[in-house]
């Protein structure tokens, strides 16, 4: 529990601690509350986009952004769409094809 808190506390995410620990985000969220500590997400500050903006365009995936920037890849994924960037799955699909099969 204090290597969880103090991970937290030195500004790693919740879902690197479940990573780094090897258990689930939601087993970290209920530890931190029992401590007294909101586990949600603080989010990708405005100073934060642009960066996660320039590692995107140079092949970083959303995982690896949010595991440099501290925040989860969904934050990021849904930050840089707000920039404009198009939200793409994994097989390189957007907008309607999406829900389409291979």
């Amino acid at each position: 529990m204090d290597e969880l808190v103090a991970g937290f506390h030195g500004g790693a995410s919740v879902a690197g601690l479940a990573r780094q620990l090897g258990i689930h985000r939601g087993t970290v969220s209920k530890h931190l509350r029992a401590r007294g500590i909101d586990p949600s997400s603080k989010g990708l500050s405005l100073d934060d986009v642009p960066a996660a903006l320039e590692l995107y365009w140079k092949g970083w995936t959303y995982e690896q952004i949010g595991e440099k920037l501290g925040v989860g890849q969904t934050t990021v994924r849904d930050r840089l769409h707000e920039a404009g960037v198009p939200k793409v799955d994994r097989y390189g699909r957007s907008g309607r094809n999406m829900s389409r099969g291979r």
